[in-house]
């Protein structure tokens, strides 16, 4: 059996050996090519590079949203690899997912939009749902927001919904897919610091996948991927 102390040291997120192939034939075409990754409790790693070279692919894998093909992917001491849709399903309710696009739901209104994000956890966590939806919305500074719907919010302040959204669970893993695109610098500089802030006071690990060059310096560690391989920023 493994003890608590064990799981606490155990890394939120780690990959090994990870290859992940598209097609057949002529048309096979290795997008990821033996990856190792690990990333610790309370961990910031942000990871770039240019369109194409395997970034999502591997974003997806890591969220339990595509099944790893070779090698291992681990939340914890929990093996992805060769899982089965229920234990799928169970790993992606212990992450929190931030995309470029918010997602919002335009007939809900802030508070709305981040109890789904509680709801997508399971029954088990909504108890004083609305004190700890209000309580995060406060957190990312939309107290005075809460019953406005998407509509009526700027881009930076639905973002703002969808990293409470996200967050308000504390799940072990975060996972950001250039969850700034779409921001000015401003906008996205605050809301990267947010998720830092907020992951690093909850001890979630952090893999975000970026363009931004503006916003590296916020990360523990800032990996590069070319051609489907990881490489360490110099």
């Amino acid at each position: 059996m493994t003890d608590s102390a064990s799981l606490r040291r155990a890394p939120a997120l780690s990959i090994a050996g990870l290859s992940h192939v598209y097609g057949a034939g002529l048309l096979r075409r290795e997008v990821l090519t033996s990856i190792d990754l690990a990333i610790a409790p309370g961990e910031i790693v942000i990871l770039n590079g240019p369109s194409g070279c395997g970034k999502t692919t591997l974003l997806t894998i890591a969220g339990a949203l595509r099944g790893a093909q070779s090698g291992s992917v681990k939340h914890g001491h929990v093996e992805l690899r060769g899982a089965g849709e229920g234990d799928l399903r169970k790993a992606r309710r212990l992450i929190g997912f931030i995309f470029q696009a918010h997602n919002l739901h335009n007939s809900l209104t802030a508070l709305g939009n981040v109890r789904m994000g509680m709801e997508a956890h399971g029954s088990g966590v909504m108890a004083d749902w609305k004190a700890r939806c209000a309580d995060m919305l406060a957190r990312v500074g939309l107290s005075n927001h809460m019953s406005d719907y998407p509509a009526t919010l700027s881009g930076g302040q639905r973002q703002r919904v969808a990293i409470a959204r996200a967050l308000v669970t504390a799940p072990p893993l975060i996972l950001a897919d250039e969850a700034t695109a779409a921001l000015d610098g401003k906008s996205g500089r605050e809301c990267v610091e947010l998720i830092r802030n907020l992951a690093k006071g909850n001890g979630s690990a952090v893999l975000m996948v970026t363009h931004d060059a503006r916003i590296l310096d916020v990360a523990d560690r800032v990996l590069t991927m070319t051609d489907g391989r990881i490489q360490v920023r110099p």
